[in-house]
């Protein structure tokens, strides 16, 4: 079976290739929002990044450059 090429992600203005309908970073966000229209997104409390990651999977992930939200009110980096 042929490899897929990669093509641009859907999401418009974004340059990134991807093997699937959007980029990594989009694919969160897109999966967010269709979670939320169908009302079963998941209450929780968000976090920023120290560093911007940029797209950098590796440094999204990284729980030391998190950085909680204001508004929280649990500690999300326990």
């Amino acid at each position: 079976m042929p490899v897929r090429s990669n093509r641009p992600c859907g999401k418009p203005g974004c340059s990134r290739l991807s093997k699937e309908q959007y980029c990594d970073v989009h694919k969160i966000q897109v999966n967010h929002q269709m979670e939320q229209e169908r009302g079963t997104a998941a209450e929780h409390c968000s976090s920023r990044h120290i560093e911007p990651h940029k797209g950098d999977m590796k440094l999204f992930w990284d729980h030391e450059n998190w950085q909680p939200d204001q508004d929280c009110k649990i500690n999300v980096l326990k």
